[in-house]
């Protein structure tokens, strides 16, 4: 069953009840709606909750096991073994005890991870200054067998 003209418009005042209309009604303008109907918050941040206890816990675990580490030494941890992707590491936890996983990009908080596409002796600079040595089979993979993105630059611009 087809809905007529006026049931169609019926419900697009529904949708628009409270809004204040403009040219956003009659064509795709998204800021005369937002002008339009945008009111600031005057108020204060009193509505705002602070840190939960498990947030708090969390905090303190990155701030005492990782981020004073860090601070110590310049760079928490280097891994030298696998080289970055998408799936190269399981999940890392900042706490074990909340396991929370807040957007880690390797298994250990703060711990860098090896991205040897780009080019190997950035790479082996970088685990170098951060007083470790690269895995001599990884190494051997992308000098030897893997060609890095620089490379396939120079090999295509003579």
């Amino acid at each position: 069953m087809e809905r007529t003209s006026a049931e169609a418009e019926a419900t697009t005042q529904q949708a628009w009840e409270g809004f204040t209309t403009g040219d956003w009604t009659e064509n795709i303008d998204v800021r005369d709606f937002i002008q339009k109907n945008y009111t600031p918050y005057l108020g204060d941040a009193e509505f705002l909750s602070g840190a939960t206890e498990k947030t708090l816990r969390v905090w303190d675990t990155l701030e005492k096991d990782y981020l004073s580490v860090e601070r110590e030494r310049r760079v928490y941890d280097v891994d030298t073994k696998i080289p970055a992707d998408v799936d190269a590491f399981p999940a890392g936890y900042i706490s074990d005890d909340d396991n929370v996983i807040v957007g880690l990009q390797t298994d250990v908080p703060l711990k860098r991870a090896m991205m040897p596409n780009g080019g190997w002796r950035m790479v082996e600079t970088a685990i170098k200054e951060a007083g470790k040595e690269a895995d001599p089979q990884v190494k051997d993979i992308f000098t030897k067998y893997r060609k890095t993105h620089n490379d396939a630059v120079f090999d295509i611009y003579t």
